[in-house]
């Protein structure tokens, strides 16, 4: 679910008037925070929507049919449909907020991602070493 590719167009774009160290930055900061938010919520996940009432099948069927209206969309070659005001883009677009909103989260942790590792990490059928495996899996994904 991790999709480093589909963010490099994304990156070009909101940093074409950086220096090559201010990208570099960008770039390690973006996947500090998208690999701190999915390791995150794949260890306490399950307890916050436990708080607020969502079990992890609620999860399950919500996630699903997030990730098919995402694929839906990308067959249908769909773009989105949210605007900016003039504000709210100069806040974005400032140089340390780029590697944290919109690459770290949501184009590298978005929700696709998020859901996928905290269904694979808290499945029942999991042991411990399955639940090791699948954090290893995320390590190496962001360690690459």
């Amino acid at each position: 679910m991790l999709n480093p590719i589909g963010a490099i167009p994304v990156l070009i774009a909101l940093t074409e008037n950086y220096t090559k160290e201010e990208r570099k930055h960008v770039i390690k900061r973006s996947i500090m925070v998208a690999g701190g938010v999915v390791i995150a919520f794949m260890f306490v996940g399950t307890y916050i929507f436990r708080g607020l009432g969502i079990n992890l099948s609620d999860f399950e069927v919500a996630g699903g049919i997030l990730l098919f209206k995402v694929a839906f969309d990308m067959i249908q070659g769909r773009t989105s449909n949210t605007k900016l005001t003039s504000a709210e883009e100069e806040d974005t677009l400032s140089r340390e907020a780029v590697g944290v909103v919109p690459l770290g989260i949501p184009l590298l942790a978005g929700p696709g991602t998020i859901t996928t590792t905290m269904i694979y990490f808290n499945l029942k059928s999991n042991g411990l070493d399955d639940q090791i495996l699948v954090f290893l899996a995320v390590v190496l994904t962001i360690i690459v």
